[in-house]
């Protein structure tokens, strides 16, 4: 898999993490709250994220973000 940019990881990281240590995923806020970064901005990660394959979520299902290794 590709490297991804520091952001991204982070991002990526935090998903992971999360779920990890809380059994559920983190909500974009979440996310946001961790890495001090805008909502619109951690949208914006993840998207980006998704097309890199990194990462799925169903938009219907809240907290439904899920890492892929």
């Amino acid at each position: 898999m590709e490297k991804l940019p520091s952001r991204q990881q982070e991002v990526y990281d935090i998903i992971d993490r999360y779920f990890v240590e809380h059994g559920y995923c983190p909500s974009l806020a979440d996310i946001a709250r961790e890495t001090g970064l805008h909502e619109n901005t951690i949208v914006s990660h993840v998207t980006a994220l998704k097309k890199k394959g990194r990462v799925t979520s169903d938009y219907r299902v809240a907290r439904s973000l899920k890492t892929i290794k």
